[in-house]
């Protein structure tokens, strides 16, 4: 896992998409001090609104935020070890994934508790999932490298709105044959509470039988609201098992800061503090039995 920062710095020092040599490497990562600062400022808010487009923001938030959030995604499967049973190839849903750390955390889970996996089709659903491509390579290249090439993986990226009414629809033959599905970090970007409320239990209806619906988020008050909402159904229903419902949770960060973030872009002062710790709440459903009713 320490070898996760290794691996992004190397991706993101290759890329033209992000860094240009006419510079050094260090004043490379200098320059990305305001953006960081500017993430840092937005994510303290209780609705989240950044431009992601722009490739500084997505090189601060890679450095900054993602090696936590493959920390995150993992700690949550592990969580939920001993319900899953994965076979040889499973089809995956990330939805508001962006550069998809969540890619990373699940196969550092694979490799470790279910080695007979060895196909992965992932459908990544992102509202700005043109933007996020670069970031996105960057995350299929430390892949690579985390697995060292093994196993096959398929990977498709698909713009898709969460706060428009029936969005899902149009991607309900993939959900219908998928075994996992995941929500992590992008329900306190949602403008629409209601829209995105009635897409998830839309697939809460078309989700097939024995797969797995994982809701996991920072502590904003209005990701909490979503998912109490979705809670609330999944109990109503007969068709679903609650199998873990964490209102709070906190984990340490096991990574050691690469002394070159540590001079050049997080050196401690206000607003270029490093993550220690993730706070966070999560929702874990099984499906158990068909829906009667399929809308």
């Amino acid at each position: 896992m320490q070898k996760l920062y290794e691996y992004i710095l190397e991706e993101i020092e290759k890329s033209s998409d992000f860094y240009d040599s006419k510079i050094s490497f260090e004043e490379y990562l200098f320059s990305l001090q305001k953006p960081a600062k500017l993430l840092w400022t937005s994510y303290r808010s209780n609705r989240v609104k950044v431009d992601y487009s722009k490739p500084q923001f997505q090189a601060a938030y890679l450095i900054r935020y993602y090696p936590h959030y493959v920390e995150m995604t993992l700690e949550v499967l592990e969580k939920c070890s001993e319900f899953f049973a994965f076979g040889r190839k499973i089809n995956v849903c990330f939805f508001g994934a962006g550069p998809c750390p969540e890619l990373l955390g699940l196969a550092l889970y694979l490799k470790k508790y279910s080695p007979q996996t060895t196909d992965l089709a992932v459908n990544i659903y992102d509202l700005a999932s043109k933007e996020w491509k670069p970031s996105r390579n960057i995350t299929y290249k430390v892949h690579k490298s985390l697995c060292k090439g093994k196993g096959r993986v398929n990977v498709k990226a698909t713009n898709l709105d969460l706060c428009s009414a029936n969005s899902l629809e149009k991607i309900s033959k993939t959900t219908n044959n998928s075994h996992l599905f995941v929500f992590q970090n992008c329900l306190n970007e949602i403008w629409n509470k209601s829209a995105t409320q009635n897409n998830i239990k839309f697939l809460l209806d078309r989700a097939p039988k024995d797969s797995f619906i994982i809701i996991a988020d920072l502590l904003y008050d209005q990701s909490r609201k979503i998912v109490k909402n979705i809670a609330k159904t999944a109990e109503e229903r007969r068709d679903y098992k609650i199998l873990e419902k964490c209102d709070e949770m906190t984990i340490q960060s096991s990574f050691t800061l690469p002394e070159i973030i540590e001079e050049n872009l997080l050196t401690g002062e206000n607003g270029l503090i490093p993550k220690k710790r993730i706070n966070f709440f999560f929702l874990a459903l099984k499906k158990i039995r068909y829906s009667r009713k399929i809308i």
